[in-house]
């Protein structure tokens, strides 16, 4: 892939070529960061939520949340 040399800057611009490379492939490239970054965050989203779940769910076991504090509060 070749952009164009530049060796003024008066010419017109349309006449020198691409300026940078992949011309053409904004909108696909968006597109695909677009949907990893929406997946990404479903997946984290998922991810935060079966924690927390999990971490509800052993707090609140008899005991469990007091103990856990006081043992916070030795180790402050």
């Amino acid at each position: 892939m070749k952009t164009g040399l530049v060796e003024s800057w008066a010419k017109n611009p349309s006449e020198m070529g691409p300026l940078y490379p992949f011309v053409g492939l904004e909108v696909p490239l968006f597109l695909i960061c677009f949907i990893v970054w929406v997946l990404y965050t479903v997946w984290q989203m998922k991810f935060e939520l079966s924690n927390h779940a999990r971490e509800r769910e052993d707090l609140s076991q008899e005991d469990r949340l007091l103990k856990t504090i006081e043992s916070n509060l030795r180790n402050h």
